[in-house]
């Protein structure tokens, strides 16, 4: 199966819909619709990396959801203060014990 099949099965198991039909690499963009209709550009790294999600529909983002983002995807880091918004940065701790 050609890496561009792979990718379409991938997308379209999750809602989406892919307009991109050519595989070049995992840097590229592929223009996507998400369920409810909005055009993103998304890589396929990042998607395999991140998941799938528009962030039209989901851009509530909270410091809990972070946390659990964190938990799952980097064993250890934490947060030490409130996300509010994209104002100001996170404190955050490594495994470590280095803030940052």
């Amino acid at each position: 199966m050609k890496m561009a099949d792979k990718i379409k099965l991938h997308v379209e198991s999750e809602g989406y819909k892919l307009l991109t039909s050519e595989y070049v690499n995992q840097m590229q963009y592929f223009e996507l619709v998400c369920p409810s209709g909005h055009l993103l550009q998304k890589r396929w790294k990042m998607i395999k990396r991140d998941g799938l999600f528009c962030s039209k529909c989901d851009n509530k983002w909270t410091t809990d959801k972070i946390r659990d983002y964190l938990n799952n995807t980097y064993n250890g880091f934490g947060i030490l203060s409130e996300y509010r918004m994209n104002i100001s940065m996170i404190d955050m701790r490594c495994p470590n014990g280095h803030v940052f």
